[in-house]
């Protein structure tokens, strides 16, 4: 049967002339209305006129013969991307070449959009006249075919054989899926389709419409099945991946005009998109075609999808940045749109945090799409339709598409699995299908949109209706009582290298995220954050976008990292310029050479800190109030050499080490307990093959190396202690300081690396002289329980594991938690607590992750369990951004005060509308609890709010208010001012 389709395909078109070719290439995109200024040079078919990621103008130009009637269709395939404008400057059509990585495994058929009819561009004496703007890459980034421009041509297309072409592939793939499925079904594909293969072999007269009359009865054939499928046309875009973030633009615009054309083309096509960000840069960069958009989403034909402002990593982002891709997610669609969106869409994250339901619900969204968890790699996830609970006890309705896709091909094979695998078939009969090209964009094909309306209730398949999204949740949800439920994080058994690779970004990431909550902290506090309240904005938004799940994780090309990394740094001076500004000061830089008398520290904290700023010789220690400037104790003591490079001790803690430089022993000297089971912190190299993504799943089990000590230094500041290290293992050279303070059950270990090995991971690991079964993880708003054990299939998968701020183990009468500034990748197994520091790839970044890391890290031991320990507060403490600066400026009166340290904060913003003061505390501990929060301002009256800051109720007219919390709540206040702060 193949032959005869491809016969039909091949007498489709009709050439009919040729164009001339005219092309000028850019390293970067030119605007439409600069394009004439460029120099333009003839190309002929066959020619190569690009390298990755160059930039060009094309203009064709010809004639179309006045002899020909039908109408004429621009064939266009330069194995890249290309967009068509008009005259007036306004995108038109994308162009997709069909030589496409994406097609290149056959599954989900060809992405390649090459027709376009050329009436609107051809004068009445028969002039053709086109601009085009093209793209040296791929969907995936790639140069096809050395970027040969293969087709350029004027073509009649015979659209009755391109009707019989699209039967016949759907025919055939029926009879197939009825072969098992569907006895009687099959029997009659097959006896119809050897009618058809006979009428186009003999190619009588009139064999296009025989052929069709008989395919049209058997397009007829009813089905049993009692199913119904929801059809969006999707186009999955990656903000960034295997191209640059600049490229996205130029996607986005490609993909939304392919999609504007596909409704004229198509009454009854509905398609969606997500990520406000792309829109925004739409709205800059093609206001009109961006007007086009909003029309159709006034017709509701487009769904605007999603709560996030992209759709983020949700593993490494912090808990704060998850509510700002909310706020400024739910608030664009809202202020552009008029549409309040209810669903969280984020089909291809790598596993999803377990108090995310608690931030979805109170984002005001109801329903949560994923389609990644289908890629486990041991055990299958076990529901379709389901409800997630989080960690706090909210439940939040959720959906995985049984193909397993968000570029389903909507063919019968993909369908009938959508029907076939649902598991959760004995309580519904409805499920989602997400139908186009996606990854690099481009959107759904007519092919897409044929298959489906004749696949539509045939024999065997399922009735597919192609509409919203947010229909289909409102249908599902009539039974979600009865869909099981999933407690707690939506663990990926996939791409567990993400939590480490590209280390510089996740430490720009994190040091933002912790710049950002005081830069708003002493805004408000100064009452100056309406005089800067467009910039904090404009800052949040850019750090959001960074954590887009495939640059946080690190799963970009170099490009993508050398670009966001100098960005991170561009927006860390204007948070330092502003804060000097509004303190009438001049930020201290690390390890400057201060007079003591003259620092000046600001603290975030609602709880009193003690700091320390080191110089080359000398430490300073402070005491800072809580949420202020206020110095209440100032220590300062000189750097002198020590000669015992062995060993480190304080009233509470003393440790030895090796001549190797790992640790020997750690000795608990107030409880009298030896921490350690055997050596810690051996820094060890380990091969590792995979991608980014990945992780060598036996990387254990072959041989690894230690780093090898060939210098050790030792200094004493006073009573504080520090060790110096020098590694090297090959080309590689890590210089490791190891301090322990005063009265600190905490030992501090800074690293500056140069790393320059491929495909390895450099790791450190302490083995605790206890036994636990399970460890604990901070999480985003709180923490989880992870298994320490080996036994069962998904305990033997959790061989890598994220983590926020830290990890502990402990046996409820002591444990030691590793605290990090910027690492996310841990292993919890036995008893031992193992950091992965470095992890470096050769793809997609080339030489990822070489060159020069910072990592800091504290192990802490504390007595009792985590809480007891207070682990969580000596990590934020740890992590904590504390501004240090000399000037004339005042930090003022603490903002406000929490009575128990179990509740915290973290944010604390002036409202969108700018009215009020928002303040969001929760509890940290996992316990019932209550505080009284006094605000040291003048109040009219307080509300509580959801996290976006809609519904509010009031809570009390008072400056002072008593909270209660139940386990890991989160809590958003609004409070209404008295006054200006």
């Amino acid at each position: 049967m193949d032959k005869i389709i491809n016969s039909v395909k091949a007498k489709i078109d009709t050439p009919v002339g040729d164009f001339n070719i005219q092309g000028a290439v850019t390293k970067e995109p030119v605007p439409f209305e600069n394009r004439k200024k460029l120099e333009y040079r003839k190309y002929e078919i066959g020619d190569s006129w690009g390298e990755l990621f160059d930039c060009a103008w094309f203009h064709l130009t010809g004639r179309i013969d006045p002899s020909v009637t039908e109408p004429v269709y621009l064939k266009l395939d330069m194995n890249c991307e290309a967009l068509l404008f008009n005259k007036r400057g306004i995108p038109v059509k994308g162009f997709t070449n069909g030589s496409s990585n994406f097609g290149s495994m056959g599954k989900l058929g060809s992405p390649a959009k090459c027709y376009y009819p050329l009436k609107d561009f051809t004068t009445t004496e028969g002039e053709v006249d086109l601009w085009l703007d093209a793209g040296m890459n791929d969907l995936f980034g790639k140069v096809k075919n050395e970027g040969r421009i293969e087709t350029i041509q004027m073509v009649n297309r015979n659209l009755s054989l391109r009707e019989l072409y699209y039967d016949l592939t759907s025919l055939t793939s029926l009879k197939q899926i009825s072969l098992k499925n569907d006895k009687e079904a099959f029997k009659i594909y097959r006896k119809g389709l050897k009618q058809v293969s006979m009428i186009i072999r003999k190619e009588e007269k009139n064999w296009v419409e025989s052929a069709r009359a008989v395919t049209a009865s058997l397009l007829n054939t009813e089905t049993n099945a009692k199913h119904e499928i929801s059809a969006i046309g999707h186009a999955h875009l990656d903000l960034a991946w295997l191209w640059p973030i600049r490229e996205t633009y130029r996607k986005g615009a490609r993909t939304f005009a392919n999609v504007l054309r596909l409704m004229e083309q198509y009454e009854d096509f509905k398609f969606g998109a997500s990520q406000p960000q792309l829109y925004q840069w739409i709205k800059e960069q093609q206001p009109q075609l961006y007007e086009e958009v909003l029309e159709r989403i006034k017709e509701g034909r487009w769904e605007v999808q999603g709560g996030m402002w992209v759709e983020a990593d949700t593993n490494v982002s912090g808990e704060e940045a998850l509510i700002r891709q909310m706020l400024y997610g739910i608030n664009f669609f809202k202020e552009e749109f008029g549409i309040r969106v209810k669903s969280l869409w984020l089909p291809d994250v790598f596993g999803y945090s377990g108090n995310m339901p608690q931030i979805i619900r109170k984002s005001g969204l109801d329903y949560f799409m994923t389609i990644k968890l289908s890629w486990n790699d041991t055990n299958q996830f076990p529901y379709h339709s389901f409800n997630w609970q989080g960690i706090d006890g909210s439940k939040v309705l959720a959906h995985m598409p049984p193909e397993g896709e968000y570029n389903s091909p909507a063919n019968a094979q993909y369908l009938f699995k959508s029907m076939e695998n649902f598991k959760e078939k004995k309580i519904s009969n409805q499920t989602l299908s997400l139908f186009g090209v996606g990854d690099g964009g481009g959107g759904p094909s007519p092919s897409h949109i044929e298959r489906i309306r004749r696949l539509d209730g045939i024999a065997p398949m399922a009735k597919v209706i192609m509409e919203t999204s947010n229909n289909f949740f409102e249908k599902i949800n009539q039974l979600k009582d009865k869909f099981p439920t999933f407690c707690g994080e939506l663990y990926l058994e996939k791409h567990r290298g993400t939590y480490t690779s590209q280390g510089n970004v996740k430490y720009y990431n994190r040091k933002m995220e912790q710049k950002l909550k005081t830069f708003e902290t002493l805004l408000v506090q100064l009452g100056q954050y309406s005089n800067y309240k467009p910039a904090v904005k404009k800052i949040w938004q850019e750090v959001l976008l960074y954590q887009f799940h495939d640059i946080l994780p690190g799963s970009s090309i170099k490009r993508v990292y050398d670009e966001c990394l100098a960005r991170y740094e561009i927006l860390d001076k204007q948070i330092n310029e502003i804060i000097s500004e509004i303190l009438k000061a001049r930020l201290i830089k690390e390890n400057e050479p201060v007079e003591v008398e003259s620092v000046q520290i600001y603290n975030p904290l609602p709880v009193e800190v003690l700091l320390s700023h080191i110089s080359e010789n000398h430490y300073h220690q402070f005491n800072v109030a809580p949420l202020s400037g206020k110095i209440n104790r100032t220590q300062s003591w000189k750097k002198t050499i020590k000669d015992d490079d062995r060993a480190l001790e304080n009233k509470l803690i003393k440790i030895e080490f090796s001549k190797d430089g790992s640790i020997s022993s750690i000795f608990d000297k107030q409880n009298g307990i030896k921490i350690l089971k055997s050596a810690g912190n051996h820094l060890r190299v380990y091969t590792d093959t995979a991608d980014a993504w990945d992780i060598s799943r036996y990387y254990r089990f072959q041989r690894s190396s230690k780093m090898s000590l060939y210098k050790t230094e030792a200094y004493s500041y006073g009573p504080v202690g520090e060790i110096v290290q020098y590694y090297k293992f090959g080309k590689n050279r890590i210089i490791q300081k190891i301090r322990l303070k005063p009265d600190s059950r905490r030992i501090d270990f800074d690293i500056s690396a140069q790393w320059k090995s491929l495909h390895t991971m450099l790791r450190t690991s302490f083995p605790l002289n206890l036994k636990t079964d399970k460890a604990v993880f901070d999480i985003q708003f709180g923490h989880l329980y992870r298994s320490t054990k080996n036994a069962t299939k998904k305990e033997k998968a959790q061989y890598e594991v994220c983590g926020q701020n830290w990890v502990d183990m402990n046996n409820g009468t002591w444990g030691a938690a590793l605290i990090t500034d910027c690492k996310y990748g841990f292993r919890a197994k036995g008893s031992t607590l193992d950091l992965n520091l470095i992890k470096s790839t050769n793809y997609p970044a080339k030489s990822g992750d070489l060159g020069s890391h910072k990592i800091s890290f504290g192990l802490y031991i504390h007595n009792g369990d985590h809480i007891e320990g207070k682990v969580d507060g000596e990590a934020m403490e740890f992590n904590s951004w504390f501004p240090f600066y000399t000037g004339s400026g005042e930090t003022g009166e603490a903002l406000f005060k929490l009575s128990t340290d179990n509740i915290t904060y973290s944010t604390v913003k002036e409202s969108e509308d700018g009215k009020n003061l928002i303040m969001r505390l929760y509890e940290r501990n996992g316990l019932e609890a209550d505080t009284t929060l006094t605000i040291n301002r003048a109040v009219d009256s307080i509300y509580t709010t959801n996290m976006v800051e809609e519904n509010p109720i009031k809570i009390t007219d008072s400056s002072e208010v008593q909270l209660h919390f139940t386990p890991f709540e989160v809590k958003t206040l609004k409070i209404v001012e008295s006054k200006v702060f």
